[in-house]
This record gives structure tokens, C-alpha cells and sequence, in this order.
């Protein structure tokens, strides 16, 4: 966490955008400097292209003024969602033409932990009853030259209309910190991570970890730790989440025996290069997200990478780590929606679950219930919550619309013995390339666990350490793959010897024009070993 910083701003804006439906009442608003008049058309014309209209209001100068006018446009009837573009401005007096205001709020649940005395947030632009509780989406595109905005739209674009089908789509890949509040919430940190592996991401999508813990069976060699971490964000992927300490300009280090390592630096988003599919960025830590600072945060310099994120979710001031991990579980929960429509409706869902004080969820009723084991009243968790509201803010387009795969129909034994072969059945909705497996369940060791309790820099020692991280991310017991057609098909697989515990028999479809993905639990039950026999 950052030490406290101040910074000042006279928020001025000149030109806004109003998307309206046929009947006149606005569907979608943008907010546009004058400068970026010209390059925000391209997304205008797209967005149009699915049925907005596009009109002008008049600007105003302050933030606190353009949300009255924004309200007044909401009547009688919601938009669908705010796109701001532009930064926030940096200069006194601010630059009407070239930035668009955000509002602060006061910081107080947050102040004694990092110091912060106000949280930058475009949280109100989508509250229009006043609670602090929006009921619009708002993202921001946070440019300062037109070819930045082109390349954020064209990514948005790309992102819906890309038809590569292959498996990053069901591939999401974590990197966490270590916390360092001491012992038992460094704990509480870990084993909630673990419960958001299990039980929140179906079983059908692949997860990779990796850990800024040397003890840890997913941290790799501590030399290529950063390479590692920006190789995991290359190869593809639906979500790229980072979990821990975070500064504005970089996330956390890996501390070593003896030395430190960096995770991820400002100057390394210009090493993000995700070809096949830009993942939507997660960022639950302190400070990266910090949108208004005077120069670029983390999370707009990845966002100005060619190859970097699609967009990116992150907190701007120092965040807490009970209604962080509530929020990335409700963001997390709200894809794996029958349908989850835009990231927009999704961060709007997410942050109406940080509002409510009653448990939505089984994972909502644990964090709750630890944090009150920790001495966390009723009502210091949800003065938390509340105020993590206004801290997480959406960079990038609020109507990104998200994949939503088709379901395939699994069917399997539910009870197996080790060594056994298994057929899996599967009801298929559409024709492709298919990838069927038999995983062991996250959590649950391919191989055991050796304790790490020393760590040596010789070359073989570390190489092991790399070989490990691979093993520990490689679930897989068995595979195969086949070109199907759409309808009923059936599988042959094998469980090797040595393996016993909770599994699952998964499928994914690369189809021409989408994909598909199911899943079934196995519980594989140990073979008895036999009585040895007495001499005689």
C-alpha cells in the first residue's frame, strides 16, 4: 500500500454524446472531449449498428454539474449505460477539451489503513437516487491522445467479433501475493482463494495459479517469476486476476531468502501481448487502478498496450481485504450467469451485493462469517463494503458484451475405482473440434505435496521448482480429441493407478461460430490394499 497522496483537480468537460433510443429517451451515454470527437465514432457506429442513436447535450464544467445533467436525461426512462472518454484532468485549470471530471468521496473505513483521504470514483455518474449505489453501468476509456482511444475501441470490437474458438475462452489465470498481515489473515487470504477456485469457477473452465510464495508448489523459479506471470496474460486467456499488494505503478515483489523479485512493473504492460484472446483484467489490490493520478496508473498503461487487457477492474485507493474478496466473488459469480449480458450489468450486480447486508451467496455468508470471527461487526463490514462501491471503478466499455458458451450434457459414473476406464456421454449442441478430459479436482494434488522449508539458487534446485509449478497447474488424467457433430457421442477414457479422489470429466467444442463446455463429478474411491500374507 501507498503512503497517502493528494492530488487536485478543477474537473472541466465540454462535449457530451447522448446514444438514444428511437422514442428519444437516452439508452447509452458518452461523455467526449472535443479532442476525441473524431475517434470515438468508430465506436459510435458500431454501437449504433446494434441499435443506438446517436445525439449531443451541452457540456458542463464540473463533475458534480454534468451528473445533474446526466440525471435529467435519465427521465422518465434508465440508459443503458455511460461511457466516459477521456482522463481525468491533471492541470489547473483543467482542460476542458482534452478531459472529463470524476468525483471523490470522502475516505473513511480505508484512511487509517493506507492514509487516504479521498477515493476517485465514477460510481455517482450511475447512481441516480443518490445511495451511493448505482443503477448504470459506467466504464471510462482513460486516454490522453486520440490513437489510444482508436486502439481501446478496436480492442473492444475485436473482442466481440472474434472468432477464435479455442480454449482460452474457458481459461482463467490468477496471481497472488502474499499478504503479510500476519499469520491467521494471511490464512483466511489463502484458504478463500482456494474456496473461489473449488466452488465458484465451474469445473468445465481451466484455472492456472501462480504464487508469490517460494513454499509454494505453484510458484515457479523466482527468476522467471515476472515472465511467468506476463506468459500466463500472453497465451490467452477470459480473466486475468491479480490478488494482493498493489502500488500505482506495480504490483507487489516476491520475497525470497535473501532477495526480492518483481511481479509485474509499469514498464512491463508494454510486454503484454495477448494475440489470440484479450482477457478482461481483474486487479484486487491497492492503488493500480488509481485512474486520476498525474501520470498513467498500472492499469491504463496495460490498457494502452496493443496487446494488453480488453479492459480492466480495479480499485483506486487502498482496498481491504474482506470486501475485496466479496467484490471479485460477486464480479466472478455474475459471468457464470445462465446469461451474463455486459461486463457493465455485471459490475453493476457486483457492487449491488457489496450494498446489501444480508448474504446472497454461500461464499458472501463465509467471508461475513469470518470476518466476523476476526472482530468485524455487522456494521463495520458493510461501512467496508459500501465504501469498496466507490473504490472499484470499470476501465474500458461498460456494453462489452461477454461470450456466453453453449452447454454440453455430461454424463458419467459418479463413483469409480482407480485404474478404472470410464465412458462419458455427452449431448452435444454443435459440431467441432472436441477436447475431452478427466481432471482431478482443484485442490486435490496429481502427485503429493513436498514441503518446501529451504530454498538454494542452484540451478538444478530452481529448474525443479519450475518443473513443480508446471505439475502442480496440470490437472489432467487423461485426454482426447476428435472432430464430432453436433448430437450424442461417447467416450473412452482411462484413470491411472495411482490416483484416488474427487475429479470431474469435462468437455470443450471449438465450433465454427462458437463453442461449447460441460462437465460431470467423479469420485474415483481407493482400491483396498491387500493383507499381506503370513510366512509359514
Amino acid at each position: 500500500m501507498l503512503a497517502p497522496c493528494r492530488f487536485a483537480f478543477i474537473a472541466t468537460l465540454t462535449i457530451s454524446v447522448i446514444l438514444v433510443t428511437g422514442a428519444g429517451f437516452a439508452e447509452v451515454l458518452v461523455v467526449c472531449p472535443e479532442r476525441f470527437t473524431d475517434a470515438v465514432q468508430q465506436w459510435v457506429r458500431y454501437r449504433t449498428a446494434q441499435g443506438y442513436e446517436v445525439t449531443q447535450i451541452p457540456s458542463e464544467i464540473s463533475a458534480d454539474k454534468l451528473n445533474q445533467e446526466i440525471k435529467q436525461r435519465c427521465k422518465p426512462q434508465m440508459p443503458e449505460a455511460i461511457l466516459l472518454v477521456g482522463d481525468v484532468p491533471s492541470t489547473e485549470p483543467a482542460d476542458a477539451s482534452q478531459s472529463v471530471p470524476t468525483h471523490y468521496r470522502k475516505a473513511e473505513i480505508i484512511a487509517p489503513y493506507g492514509g487516504d483521504q479521498n477515493i476517485a470514483t465514477d460510481n455517482p455518474y450511475g447512481d441516480l437516487d443518490g445511495d451511493d449505489v448505482p443503477e448504470i453501468p459506467v466504464g471510462r476509456f482513460p486516454v490522453n491522445r486520440p490513437e489510444d482511444l482508436e486502439r481501446m475501441i478496436a480492442r473492444s470490437i475485436e473482442y466481440e467479433s472474434n472468432e477464435n474458438f479455442s480454449r482460452w475462452r474457458r481459461q482463467i489465470n490468477l496471481v497472488a501475493g502474499v499478504g503479510g498481515f500476519g499469520p491467521v489473515i494471511d490464512s483466511i487470504i489463502e484458504n478463500s482463494t482456494k474456496t473461489f477456485l473449488i466452488t465458484q469457477i465451474p469445473a468445465a473452465y481451466q484455472t492456472t495459479m501462480t504464487h508469490a510464495n517460494w513454499q509454494s508448489p505453484f510458484c515457479p523459479d523466482p527468476r522467471n517469476f515476472r515472465h511467468t506471470v506476463i506468459r500466463r496474460f500472453n497465451e490467452g486467456c477470459l480473466f486475468w486476476i491479480y490478488l494482493g499488494h498493489g502500488h500505482l505503478h506495480t504490483l507487489d515483489r516476491l520475497h525470497v531468502p535473501g532477495g526480492a523479485y518483481p511481479i509485474f512493473e509499469y514498464q512491463d504492460a508494454s510486454r503484454l501481448d495477448a494475440s489470440r484472446g484479450s482477457p478482461i483484467a481483474l486487479l484486487f489490490c491497492c492503488y493500480a487502478a488509481a485512474y486520476d493520478a498525474p501520470d498513467d496508473c498500472l492499469a491504463e498503461a496495460m490498457l494502452r498496450t496493443k496487446g494488453g487487457p480488453v479492459a480492466v477492474v480495479g480499485g483506486s485507493r487502498t482496498t481491504m481485504p474482506y470486501a475485496m474478496t466479496t467484490f471479485g466473488s460477486a464480479l466472478i459469480d455474475g459471468y457464470f450467469q445462465p446469461h451474463p449480458g455486459t461486463l457493465g450489468k455485471i459490475l453493476i450486480r457486483a457492487k449491488r451485493e457489496l450494498a446489501s447486508s444480508a448474504a446472497t451467496s454461500g461464499n458472501r455468508f463465509w467471508f461475513d462469517r469470518i470476518a466476523g470471527l476476526l472482530g468485524h461487526s455487522a456494521s463495520q463490514r458493510n461501512a467496508e463494503r459500501r465504501e469498496h462501491i466507490q473504490l472499484f471503478n470499470l476501465l474500458g466499455d461498460p456494453l462489452l458484451r461477454l461470450p456466453a458458451p453453449e452447454s454440453v450434457a455430461v454424463t458419467t459414473p459418479r463413483i469409480v475405482k482407480q485404474g478404472e476406464k470410464i465412458q462419458v456421454q455427452i449431448e452435444s449442441p454443435i459440431a467441432g473440434e472436441a477436447t475431452v478430459e478427466l481432471i482431478a479436482r482443484r485442490g486435490t494434488p496429481r502427485k503429493p505435496i513436498v514441503d518446501r522449508t529451504q530454498l538454494t539458487f542452484k540451478d538444478a534446485d530452481l529448474a525443479d521448482l519450475q518443473k513443480e509449478y508446471v505439475r502442480a497447474n496440470n490437472q489432467e488424467l487423461d485426454r482426447l480429441q476428435q472432430e464430432i457433430t453436433a448430437g450424442a457421442h461417447q467416450f473412452h477414457l482411462a484413470l491411472p493407478q495411482d490416483f484416488f479422489g474427487p475429479a470431474h470429466a469435462r468437455i470443450y467444442i471449438r465450433g465454427r461460430t462458437g463453442f461449447a463446455l460441460g462437465s460431470s463429478d467423479i469420485h474415483v474411491e481407493r482400491l483396498k490394499e491387500s493383507k499381506p500374507t503370513d510366512g509359514g
